[in-house]
Formats: C-alpha cells, sequence, structure tokens
C-alpha cells in the first residue's frame, strides 16, 4: 500500500555521498515533540562518529549570542578530540570534562576564534541548531560554517515551518520523516538529491506528498491531470503545497478538465470560493479535496473560504473528524448545524440530538434536497470513513475534505 513505502532516513541524508555543505531543517506539527529523539539516533551513532571530526549540540534558549554560541561549539569540539585520549587522561588522574575546563579557561576571545577557525577549516563538521526562532538568527549562524566541499552537514530544527523551508539551498523536498500519531508529524526539508547520491541508496520518499522549490518543476505531466468522477459525485482535487517564497500555492486538478491552475497565496482562497460558487450540470455533489502534509496550512484556508460573505447563499456545516471515528456523531453534528440555521424550531433540533442513524439520514436527505449545502470535513484519515457517509452527504451539492495523505484525497 502507499501509506507503507519507506520514509525518508535522516542518517542517510547526513551520511550521503554528497560533498557540499547540506542543511537539514526538522519541524514537526506539535512543536519539539519527537524531534530529539530523530536527531539523537543519528547523532550518536558509531558511523556518524567516525565520520564527522566536529560534532556540536547547541541549543538557542534565548535571543542569539555569538560568542555563548562560538564557546559552545568549541568546547564539543574539544570534547570530541579528548574523548580519544581518554585512556592516556584517566592513567594522569584526569578526566575528559575537566581537561577540556582547563583548556576552555584558557582561551582569550582571540584564541577562541582562531581554534574554532581551525577546527571547521580542516575537519569534516555535523553541527546540530535546535531551536531556531528567527530568520535573520539563521542568516548570523550559517556565516559561521564554511563549506570546504568535504561533506559536512548542519541539522537544524524549528517550530515555524517558514524557517524551515528556507534553510535549505533551493531547490529543496519536502519528506515525512516520522508520523507520531493522527495529528504529530515530523518533516525533513532538504536538499534535493538524487538517489544515487544518497550513499545508501535510500529512496527518497514516497509514502508523503513530496514538493520542490524549484520553478522549472512545477509542470503537472498529463499523467497527474486526472478526471475523476462517479455516477454520485465529481471530485476536484487541490494539493496544498510550498511555493519557492514559502508561501502556499494550490495545485487544482478537476475533474472532467485538462487544464491547471497554480494559484499564490493572494488569490487561492478566492479560488477556491470560485469552485464552490462554479454551477455544474449534475444535481449530486461536487468533492474539493484538499490534501497536504499536517500543518501547512489547509485549515486555515477552508476557514476563512467557509467564512466569506460570498457564501452567505449557501447553509454550511463544519465538522472535524475525530478520532476514534463514529459516523453518527459526525453526521448529527452536522445536521444540528444545518437545522440550527433554517426555519425548523427549537424542538426538532432537540429530536435530532436523539435520533438513530437511518432517521439521521432522512433528515439530511430531505435537508438537501430543498437547499444548498456546503459541508466541510476537516481531517479525513482513512478510506472507510469517506465511504461510511459519502452516499448521505451525495445530495449535499458541495462537498470540501480535508486529508494529509493523497490516496485518501483521491478516493
Amino acid at each position: 500500500m502507499e501509506q507503507d513505502k519507506p520514509k525518508v532516513d535522516l542518517g542517510r541524508l547526513v551520511l550521503s555521498d554528497v560533498v557540499d555543505l547540506q542543511v537539514v531543517a526538522v519541524w514537526g506539527t506539535s512543536g519539539d515533540l519527537g524531534k530529539t529523539f530523530e536527531i539523537c539516533k543519528v547523532f550518536d551513532v558509531p558511523d556518524v562518529k567516525s565520520k564527522f571530526g566536529c560534532r556540536a549540540w547547541v541549543r538557542l534558549m534565548h535571543q542569539f549570542d555569538s560568542n555563548e554560541f562560538l564557546q559552545s561549539l568549541v568546547r564539543q569540539f574539544c570534547m570530541n578530540f579528548s574523548q580519544d585520549k581518554e585512556v592516556s587522561l584517566a592513567q594522569e588522574g584526569k578526566t575528559v570534562g575537566t581537561n577540556v575546563l582547563l583548556k576552555m579557561e584558557k582561551m582569550g576571545k582571540r584564541e577562541l576564534v582562531h581554534e574554532y577557525d581551525a577546527q571547521v577549516s580542516s575537519n569534516r563538521y555535523l553541527i546540530v541548531v535546535d531551536g531556531i526562532s528567527k530568520i535573520d538568527e539563521w542568516h548570523c549562524i550559517k556565516s559561521y560554517f564554511p563549506d570546504k566541499k568535504n561533506g559536512s552537514r548542519i541539522v537544524v530544527t524549528t517550530q515555524q515551518v517558514d524557517i524551515a523551508s528556507l534553510c535549505p539551498e533551493q531547490p529543496y523536498q519536502v519528506s515525512e520523516l516520522r508520523h507520531l500519531s493522527s495529528d504529530q508529524v515530523l518533516y525533513l526539508f532538504h536538499n534535493k538529491v538524487e538517489k544515487a547520491e544518497m550513499g545508501y541508496g535510500m529512496p527518497i520518499s514516497k509514502s508523503a506528498p513530496v514538493t520542490t522549490t524549484d520553478p522549472s518543476s512545477s509542470a503537472v505531466t498529463s499523467s497527474e491531470i486526472q478526471e475523476e468522477g462517479s455516477d454520485n459525485l465529481m471530485l476536484l482535487m487541490v494539493e496544498i503545497s510550498f511555493t519557492p517564497h514559502q508561501q502556499l500555492q494550490g495545485r487544482f486538478i478537476a475533474a472532467r478538465q485538462s487544464s491547471q491552475m497554480v494559484v499564490g497565496r493572494s488569490t487561492e482562497k478566492q479560488k477556491v470560493i470560485d469552485l464552490v460558487g462554479r454551477p455544474t450540470d449534475s444535481h449530486h455533489a461536487k468533492v474539493i479535496s484538499v490534501w497536504g502534509m499536517g500543518g501547512i496550512g489547509k485549515t486555515t484556508l477552508l476557514r476563512s473560504v467557509y467564512r466569506s460573505q460570498q457564501l452567505s447563499g449557501w447553509k454550511r456545516a463544519w465538522a472535524t473528524v475525530l478520532r476514534p471515528f463514529n459516523r453518527d456523531t459526525l453526521l448529527r453534528n452536522l445536521a444540528l448545524q444545518l437545522i440550527e440555521e433554517g426555519p425548523t424550531g427549537a424542538g426538532e433540533k432537540k429530536n435530532i440530538a436523539t435520533m438513530r442513524s437511518l432517521e439521521l439520514a432522512s433528515e439530511l436527505s430531505i435537508l438537501f434536497g430543498k437547499q444548498n449545502c456546503l459541508i466541510v470535513l476537516d481531517d479525513l484519515s482513512s478510506i472507510d470513513e469517506w465511504n461510511s457517509m459519502k452516499d448521505i452527504l451525495a445530495k449535499s451539492r458541495r462537498i470540501i475534505a480535508t486529508a494529509r495523505e493523497k490516496f485518501v484525497a483521491k478516493h
């Protein structure tokens, strides 16, 4: 199955055969959760230790301070080299930590800078910069690391997707690293590399949408223009991804159409509104399926569409698909929202709260037959969830569904 294909391995990116300095940014949809663990699994393995003469991990706890930053790096570089002499130090009654401390105390600022320049100029280095919160911090930090074409690597973590997308060189790729839970996903932002460059033959992940920022690669091939639909439902697919300027771009692939519309952030809301309002020959629902990785802005975009005054003529209902999934709970939620906006009284609304499944389906069918209804289903995670309710919602005229997996969105 598509979701079982291998994920990108951070270790393979770090140990790849690419000689240029490479930057890999780790970003998650739930803040720092899981990032430290995934990087530690790479940072401390023997192959990485043997390949990189200089290794350091710096956590940015407050406003960036260049002196503290350099001191932390040099201290860890000295630790790397002192550990090779651990046996001889022990014989002298010394420890690695105290030996490094004494060496650092003897360094003035000039000696510190000289030691740092000597280390990064003559050794392959692996640096982890944890917690970048401002892009100007990153520009300052990157200036400290020369590209000696020796396979050095920098791994950065951030809670801001815009910063993660600015760290690698262009063009970059976005790949799923690990799916922690239904709403917690880790992603890698890394330089675009070929399979042959991955050192261990590790393919780039195809289990999650992979986007690039190379303008020349933005064209969609004919195989990607698909005509989707059935007797009851028309499908319009919208992929939310990154543009070269870290804006969102909507890739609209419309059923029974052969053209592609790529729009920027300033117009994507209007494009979705236009798609909702566009007349169709069918009396059945047109489905607008919005897919893309978690945290990239699908829900934010659709909330702005949902609240638009341009759709005031539509009866609207929004439901987030909760876990564990319960079809009747979701349908009851939709019915209560739609009837609340209609002419029915409070008594009938209370009856809906206690209706059984067949009665609930019948009530929705009657409602959909009377008025144009727009239904938003946020965060569908499986085909079974969609199949369980698509026949009931088929007369609602417009359905917008968000999903993180393309195979769910296509279905």
